[in-house]
């Protein structure tokens, strides 16, 4: 199932264990409630997310892009939203909606 925001096709929310790790499988493990922290970084790109920073939610949005080390994901630009580089080493953490 796919995502619609915009106009452009979002991909479908990817499925995560508790751990915040991808489970590569075309169903979950188990049923998820609540969002899930996603510590690989680089599994995400393409995907809808929200970035967040102790209890507060800065963007909702697409990774366009990682860096090598897979440390800081970019967000694609949307709508008067810039493209946004997100640090990792900065306390950022992405959430994924189950």
């Amino acid at each position: 199932m796919s995502h619609q925001t915009s106009g452009a096709i979002k991909k479908s929310i990817p499925l995560v264990t508790e751990t915040g790790q991808l489970n590569g499988r075309d169903e979950p493990s188990r049923n998820l409630s609540q969002p899930v922290i996603v510590h690989d970084w680089t599994l995400l790109v393409g995907y809808l997310v929200q970035v967040i920073h102790g209890c507060s939610i800065l963007r909702t949005g697409t990774v366009e892009d990682i860096t090598f080390d897979g440390r800081a994901p970019w967000l694609a630009a949307e709508g008067v939203l810039a493209r946004q580089l997100i640090d990792q080493g900065s306390g950022y953490q992405v959430v994924v909606d189950p």
